[in-house]
């Protein structure tokens, strides 16, 4: 027998949702050691003490991490 579709969507959106915020929690556990601020430190500080990810709030982050890694970088 195949998943319900529910299911199935329910369970990548999780498993998802795990991903990124184990992603974001290592990335600000280690800006916060390394004493960095801004960039992709900021945007981890921010987004790990949301409550509630929705899938707009999960796409959106995940964006925007991806947008900050192909940023230039500053000299």
């Amino acid at each position: 027998m195949r998943p319900a579709q529910t299911g199935l969507a329910s369970e990548t959106s999780w498993g998802r949702r795990g991903k990124l915020t184990n992603a974001l929690l290592g990335l600000s556990a280690s800006c916060e050691a390394t004493g960095q601020r801004g960039g992709l430190c900021a945007l981890a500080d921010q987004a790990v003490v949301q409550t509630g990810w929705s899938m707009a709030f999960m796409d959106t982050t995940a964006h925007q991490v991806l947008e900050l890694i192909q940023a230039p970088k500053a000299p």
